[in-house]
């Protein structure tokens, strides 16, 4: 594709069309690899600038802008960021100068399939400032070029034996002895802990040899799947590292529209009820799901990092978001898309209200969406591929966005500690600010109740009793651990426990009873699972909801030796088959529930 043929499927807009002629150049690479495959690299543009050897970059929010600043040739360079992207097809980079040797720069990334690969098309284009501008923008061109190609060759090299970031990566600096001397030291202290040793040295090697990039938020989940560890095993031994020195956890509020950090915050109760972001120009609760994201970051001890910013790289930090446009006020215009089969949402920046959109395989490809700013249409179904046909209000300019709607899998919630011995155990001063709710989402509530403990009292005498109890709390705790499970709190002589799923709670509840067979103390226990919310109670985190009211009065239901389970466990996939492993015997009765009418329950007596 020539200059002259891409202008005319790119053109320029009319608003930057009067800033000056544009010195341009275009750049075409053949590259293995489809578009989808090639987007998340090629756009990563924090990366490939580092690698250049590009100016460190300094980023802020004003007034819903991305403003920043670099310093390039000894000149201070201020400027304002926008991007629009169609993914994975083309993303757009425009600096807005208000200082420096440019007035604008604008950069297009376009990947199009090609034989067997992707043709990936780099167009730049500068409007100089004043006498020396054209020079140093030519200059600057010769000497960047040499190096983005020796980039993108590398890229070349690693698709398909290894991962396109290789491309990409710096050699981190080798820490001093004392250093090593402290990990040597930390690995030792815990191994003596008990925590996985395979897991510990992989995040020590990470701390030691790992790319900047990566160590600033560091995704437990993501990298238990890319090391192929188990997720538990490695969270537990972050959590003890955190504790040791090697880590810090943080608790990140994310934005519910672009899905970026707002804030990072390294104690729970500094969650306030309610945050902003200015990019999205929206407010939001931080009782919203997904609003909290636990992510980990090394320790300055341990390694400083020098926290560089290369480019604020938005298709890549927003990578659920497939379509953004930015519309000049009036503005009409068509935008086709690569939009897969799935479930996506049109949103438009600023606003609350979203429309589903579903893309479905057996639709009518390139089908037409019409979509203005005077309203968001209650439901699309299209075939793959649609095109959308936008118009901007005339008064103000309007960001169009198409989104896919599952969060990502890599995300760790807040209720993955929660429900978690270890993090209870290595972090009970963490507690949630008075005010604050946080949505955990499903959870299963476990309660257990010693039956006739009046009687028992009378017969035993108090201090024998205080130590039966002692010891059936410790026995209680240890089958929740064993199930992958946390104490939620004691009540009286009873226990509130949660899982993250149920099949976890019946297997504990069937341990449990096995440690309290006839002729001692004798147990009752009762299963729900449902919606949670998070709260803070006495300084503790704590559950609430109709959740775990419902799993409190199921209580009734059963007696001595028995588990009272809701519907919502006994429908739950593989109850049934675990139940018929572990034996015993099950009934069915009803709850009468003061608010819900009357439940179905099934009472499972399990062998002891």
């Amino acid at each position: 594709m020539g200059l002259a043929e891409f202008r005319q499927k790119y053109p320029w807009p009319a608003k930057y069309r009067a800033l000056g002629r544009p010195r341009e150049w275009l750049w075409s690479f053949d590259l293995p690899g489809t578009p989808e495959e090639l987007w998340p690299y090629v756009t990563d543009t924090a990366r490939t600038n580092r690698a250049t050897g590009l100016a460190e970059m300094h980023y802020s929010e004003k007034n819903g802008e991305l403003v920043g600043w670099h310093r390039t040739a000894g000149l201070r360079h201020d400027f304002v960021e926008r991007w629009q992207w169609t993914a994975p097809r083309c993303a757009e980079l425009v600096r807005e100068y208000s200082t420096g040797l440019a007035r604008l720069i604008r950069v297009l990334y376009v990947l199009e399939p090609h034989g067997d690969g992707s043709r990936f098309h780099v167009y730049t284009a500068w409007i100089p400032r004043g006498l020396f501008g054209p020079v140093a923008v030519r200059v600057g061109m010769m000497w960047f070029e040499g190096k983005y190609r020796a980039v993108v060759q590398r890229m070349a090299d690693a698709m398909g034996r290894a991962s396109l970031h290789s491309a990409t990566r710096l050699e981190p600096p080798q820490l001093d002895d004392e250093r090593r001397q402290r990990l040597r030291v930390l690995r030792d202290a815990l191994r003596g802990r008990g925590v996985d040793i395979d897991a510990l040295d992989r995040l020590i090697a990470l701390a030691e040899s790992g790319d900047e990039l990566e160590l600033e938020r560091i995704r437990i989940r993501q990298l238990a799947r890319d090391w192929k560890l188990d997720e538990r095993r490695l969270l537990i031994a972050a959590l003890h590292a955190t504790r040791g020195g090697l880590l810090e956890l943080t608790w990140d509020i994310m934005c519910p529209h672009c899905r970026g950090v707002r804030r990072k915050l390294n104690s729970l109760g500094d969650i306030p009820e309610r945050e902003r972001c200015e990019a999205c120009a929206i407010e939001f609760g931080t009782d919203r799901e997904n609003a909290i994201e636990v992510t980990f970051r090394i320790h300055p001890s341990i390694r400083p990092l020098e926290g560089a910013v290369y480019c604020s790289a938005q298709p890549v930090k927003r990578g659920h978001i497939r379509l953004s446009q930015e519309m000049a006020p009036g503005e009409s215009r068509a935008v086709d898309t690569a939009l897969a089969p799935g479930r996506y949402r049109a949103r438009r920046r600023g606003e609350e209200s979203v429309a589903p959109l579903l893309v479905l395989a057996d639709g009518e490809s390139q089908q037409v969406v019409q979509w203005s700013a005077d309203g968001t249409p209650d439901r699309v179904e299209v075939g793959p591929a649609p095109r959308f046909e936008l118009s901007a209000a005339e008064g103000a300019p309007t960001t169009f966005v198409v989104e896919e709607v599952e969060w990502d899998a890599g995300a760790l919630q807040p209720a993955d500690l929660f429900n978690l011995q270890e993090f209870r155990d290595l972090f009970n001063e963490q507690y949630l600010a008075a005010g604050v709710q946080l949505h955990i989402g499903e959870q299963t509530v476990l309660f257990t109740d010693i039956v006739g403990s009046t009687k028992f009292y009378a017969e035993v005498g108090d201090p024998t009793a205080f130590v039966e109890v002692k010891k059936h709390f410790a026995e209680v705790y240890a089958c929740v651990a064993a199930q992958g499970g946390a104490v939620v709190k004691t009540i009286g002589d009873a226990v509130m426990a949660a899982f993250s799923e149920p099949l976890a709670a019946v297997r504990a509840a069937s341990d449990i009873h096995r440690k309290f067979p006839a002729g001692g103390l004798r147990l009752r226990v009762s299963i729900n699972t449902g919606p949670c919310i998070a709260v803070n109670l006495n300084s503790g985190i704590d559950y609430f909801g109709g959740t775990v009211n419902t799993a409190a009065k199921l209580q009734r239901c059963a007696d001595a030796g028995e588990v009272a389970l809701s519907q919502n466990v006994i429908s739950a996939p593989g109850v049934h088959g675990t139940l018929a492993q572990l034996g015993g015997a099950v009934r069915s009765t009803e709850l009468d529930h003061d608010a819900l009418g009357r439940l179905p329950v099934a009472i499972w007596r399990p062998p002891t």
